[in-house]
């Protein structure tokens, strides 16, 4: 019982954030020889928060999640976790319907995360007494350095339809077919950890790493989450597999690269004198392929980064802003309102002012030939589309000096 318990509490503190409806009644356990089997598991849309990214979860999903922990002998027995069949699709923010009171609430939620963040970046940086680490906490640590970790089809894509082209999604993505990690420490004598010691993270084996990037590519989106999977699966190379060259763009071929990660659990153990994170790679072969049309999506990425940012600072006033504009497009113009366009004319350079005097006109004599409308409504209408295209370029205007002077 207390075994089962303590499975429920690992799941509860390192998966329940992630996967969603997570039942216990379909958790295969074996106590005796430490075998926990999850399987078909979908990851919440919420799942990449932590990374602080503007993106959400539309599709996640792990097939079959293993782990192994030897109860008996955890000491010398390396706990195994066994992963085959992670996919997952993700898109921007900006493209998930959410009300108002859904983004105030994420929103909260990032404040809140932020702030635990940095509660437990001032407990970690304490130098702890062995003494008072719990048994849980040992527990947990000594599974850290003595871990291995396998990863059978591994496939994540990020997709996006809204970008300055319309009608041009793309998608671009990592896919990786094996991966085997494990951690050691720098001490070399096998048995009781300190927990303060340095965990060494080494990738055994590494095959058919990949990055692509598909222009102007079939949106998945709106398809059923079993298609999403099954797409994912399919364009994942392998050892006797190679995706069609018309599904898949390369950016970078499938390699087999040897990967050192140093990772220090807590760096204030050692006056951070020593780097948080040292990564050395060796790639024996490497091919790189970038065409006009992947690089053209590039930059058309980074653009589109920019706008999302003040679109997001924005979005909680665009319902105030929607229903002024219907305001506007019932009532006359009052003498502020006169006195305003008068002053926004001044800040207008003369080819943008007779550009949109212009096109106000024409859409007004418009509005006349198929509407048949009388003098006195052909003034108004004449006030509210100037009103309109003045306020709009105005706002373009300022939106541009943001973004330039924002810009990287």
């Amino acid at each position: 019982m207390v075994l089962k318990n303590l499975i429920r509490y690992i799941i509860n503190k390192y998966l329940k954030e992630y996967i969603e409806e997570l039942n216990y009644e379909k958790v295969k356990l074996d106590l005796k020889n430490g075998h926990v089997c999850l399987e078909r598991l979908h990851l919440k849309p919420e799942a990449l928060t932590d990374l602080s990214l503007p993106v959400t979860v539309a599709t996640g999903c792990i097939e079959k999640l293993v782990l192994i922990i030897p109860w008996k002998n955890l000491y010398r027995i390396p706990t195994k976790v066994q992963i085959n069949g992670f996919y997952m699709l993700i898109v921007p923010k900006d493209e998930v319907r959410r009300d108002l009171t859904e983004y105030y609430d994420d929103k909260m939620r990032r404040v809140q995360r932020k702030v635990d963040n940095l509660r437990k970046a001032a407990l970690n940086n304490k130098k702890l007494d062995e003494k008072e680490t719990t048994f849980i906490e040992r527990m947990r640590l000594q599974i850290m350095q003595n871990l291995e970790i396998t990863i059978e089809n591994l496939h994540i894509s990020y997709e996006t339809i809204s970008t300055t082209k319309l009608g041009h999604p793309f998608s671009f993505g990592l896919t990786i077919h094996h991966l085997e990690m494990t951690t050691t420490t720098n001490h070399q004598s096998i048995g009781r950890i300190k927990e303060n010691s340095l965990v060494i993270f080494k990738m055994k084996e590494i095959h058919a790493l990949s990055l692509y990037w598909n222009t102007k590519c079939k949106s998945r989106i709106d398809m059923s989450f079993d298609d999403v999977v099954e797409d994912l699966k399919s364009k994942i190379a392998t050892y006797s597999y190679m995706p069609k060259t018309d599904e898949m763009n390369y950016l970078l071929y499938p390699i087999n690269p040897i990967i050192n990660l140093t990772i220090i659990l807590q760096p204030g153990e050692y006056n951070f004198e020593r780097p948080a994170y040292n990564i050395d790679i060796q790639i024996e072969q490497l091919s790189l392929n970038i065409d006009p049309k992947q690089f053209s999506d590039l930059l058309d990425f980074i653009k589109f980064q920019n706008y999302s940012k003040i679109y997001d600072r924005c979005r909680e006033y665009r319902e105030l802003q929607l229903q002024l504009q219907q305001t506007l497009n019932i009532t006359e113009l009052t003498l502020e309102q006169k006195e305003r366009l008068k002053y926004l004319e001044t800040k207008l350079d003369v080819f943008n002012l007779a550009y949109i005097r212009h096109s106000v006109e024409i859409e007004t004599n418009s509005a006349l030939i198929t509407k048949d409308i009388g003098h006195h409504h052909n003034h108004h209408r004449h006030y509210n589309h100037y009103h309109h295209h003045l306020h709009h370029h105005r706002h373009s205007i300022k939106t541009n000096r943001i973004i330039t002077s924002t810009a990287p």
